[in-house]
């Protein structure tokens, strides 16, 4: 597949920049969404909604391990409640963002 994007290698940076948003994502890269789709399907065999959303969480537990509070998480990653980033991390971890919190004041993970 020939496109302007198989140059870009920033993509968690210009992710982050473009608030975890597909769309905005898109309008960085400077394509339009349905080609970004398509790109990420033949590149990473996922959406480009789930490969945000898998960057997200790998950034929530990057924050919570370093003592940011849930709620502090969720305002930094564009949550509008800390409900749904709890229930987004409890999903892909399979733990509560709580669970990493005690592990890193018990002295991180063994």
């Amino acid at each position: 597949m020939k496109s302007r994007l198989t140059g870009v290698t920033n993509w968690a940076e210009r992710a982050r920049a473009a608030k975890y948003r597909t769309n905005k994502l898109a309008k960085r890269c400077g394509v339009s969404r349905r080609e970004l789709e398509r790109f990420f399907l033949w590149k990473t065999r996922k959406s480009p909604h789930c490969w945000l959303n898998d960057l997200r969480q790998i950034d929530a537990l990057s924050l919570l391990s370093a003592g940011k509070s849930v709620k502090e998480t969720a305002i930094e990653l564009g949550y509008t409640d800390p409900a749904h980033l709890s229930r987004d991390f409890k999903q892909f971890y399979g733990r509560p963002p709580t669970w990493v919190q005690r592990i890193t004041a018990l002295g991180g993970l063994v």
